[in-house]
């Protein structure tokens, strides 16, 4: 079975649909033992929604540097 740190790095590439079957098949048996994981990759896929929502013009770039420093300065 997969161990969480796996499922964190490789969380793009199921949600892109780009593992194999059997990977794929491992993920989501991990997923359905770990709570913690199923909401880690739950809440990754609701932040990808949001940002395809996001209006591409009008996002400001001084509003996008001041995000940046804010989650730098939380760490």
């Amino acid at each position: 079975m997969l161990k969480c740190k796996h499922i964190t790095e490789q969380a793009s590439s199921y949600i892109d649909g780009e593992m194999g079957f059997m990977q794929r098949l491992k993920f989501r048996m991990h997923l359905a033992l770990c709570k913690h994981c199923k909401r880690f990759v739950d809440n990754f896929k609701a932040g990808i929604e949001m940002v395809k929502r996001l209006p591409r013009n009008q996002v400001d770039k001084d509003k996008i540097d001041a995000t940046l420093r804010r989650v730098r300065d939380s760490k």
